[in-house]
């Protein structure tokens, strides 16, 4: 037997669900699409709660050649070098 069980943010649905039969918990994000009057897979979870400002520094560093450093970070997302380096130290620190 599974339970369901779901977070939502204005037309965003994110449900969960646990079943002693799914081994791996995953949550993925639904968007309600009027025009199919249906819910559309956006992606996991996970990846679509990022905030921008980390989805700019995962940008810059997958768009990178080489190892970067926070200046050089911070000039590839457009952002200062002391609010990269908070900010990556929080992205350590979530896993």
């Amino acid at each position: 037997m599974a339970s369901w069980s779901s977070s939502a943010t204005g037309d965003v649905q994110t449900p969960t669900c646990t079943s002693r039969e799914i081994e791996e918990k995953t949550e993925l994000t639904l968007r309600w699409d009027a025009d199919l009057a249906s819910w559309a897979l956006v992606g996991d979870a996970e990846g679509y709660q990022l905030s921008n400002e980390r989805q700019q520094l995962l940008r810059a560093l997958q768009n990178a050649e080489a190892l970067m450093s926070p200046k050089e970070i911070a000039e590839a997302a457009d952002k200062t070098v002391g609010s990269v380096k908070v900010l990556l130290g929080e992205m350590v620190k979530a896993g």
